[in-house]
């Protein structure tokens, strides 16, 4: 079986030319995570200017991912069978899209509703997750919908709110660990264990990733994690760090029994 993949597309953040060496991208971060993590994974690479970009980059993924086998002329390799289960789009974005015109050299942006025309070209691809690593995407849930409805992907990642490089950096390394090691584990769990670890750096809690999932047959999300509704009662939605911090006397010692729920409880974060 082929390894699983990750599908790396990236947008020009500086909006003008710029030496390769002070170009912001991610690249180097994933050939680090390809390095180290001591799993199997192949890293795909693309850049893109436009909407009509996304679109020709998912329909050659979808006809990739369906392939059995190696696809040669003259003896030369053309295409080969590919098993991509992560799409990461690195690019600014607004509380609507992608800020990405419909086509390059063009003044019409491309919308919602153009993005996730794009995206319904990776229907039937077996895409687990798509990450989005911009500025409020995550605020459009009604697109979330749409793309998960049109593709038939199991979740959506991004961020509501305004993000930085550096935290982008730690966030998604902290998720593909999850996702690549623990290949069982729900999305919006691995989501939320990444937030867990946010939290413990010092990251404004309104900057925590948003997920949306139909990992249950059903659109929800997304999962606001630090909320009231979820951190108080009995939800199984409450971070670990609420759980612990409920475990914890005011005074006074702890038992050997809250001891032992606190180390049953701090395996499984991060």
């Amino acid at each position: 079986m082929k390894k699983p993949g990750i599908l790396v597309i990236e947008t020009s953040l500086e909006g003008y030319l710029v030496e390769e060496l002070n170009r912001r991208t991610q690249i180097d971060t994933f050939r680090g995570l390809q390095r180290t993590i001591d799993q199997g994974i192949e890293i795909f690479y693309e850049r893109v200017h436009d909407v009509q970009g996304l679109k020709q980059i998912f329909s050659k993924c979808q006809e990739q991912n369906s392939r059995k086998r190696i696809t040669k002329i003259k003896g030369v390799t053309i295409t080969e069978p590919t098993n991509i289960k992560f799409i990461h789009i690195s690019s600014h974005g607004t509380r609507d899209s992608l800020d990405l015109p419909l086509i390059a050299q063009k003044e019409k942006k491309g919308n919602a509703t153009d993005l996730a025309n794009a995206f319904s070209r990776l229907k039937g691809a077996g895409v687990k997750a798509i990450v989005f690593s911009c500025c409020q995407t995550g605020q459009n849930a009604a697109l979330a919908r749409e793309i998960l409805e049109k593709t038939g992907i199991k979740a959506i990642v991004a961020y509501p709110d305004i993000t930085y490089d550096h935290v982008c950096a730690i966030a998604e390394q902290l998720l593909y660990f999850q996702l690549l090691r623990r290949k069982r584990i729900p999305i919006w769990e691995a989501v939320r264990k990444v937030n867990d670890s946010l939290f413990v750096l010092g990251e404004d809690k309104n900057r925590m990733l948003a997920c949306w999932t139909q990992e249950d047959g059903e659109f929800a999300g997304p999962y606001p994690w630090w909320s009231s509704k979820v951190e108080i009662g009995e939800s199984h939605l409450r971070s670990f760090l609420t759980t612990v911090k409920d475990l914890i006397p005011k005074r006074g010692k702890m038992s050997e029994q809250t001891i032992s729920d606190l180390r049953y409880i701090l395996k499984d974060v991060g």
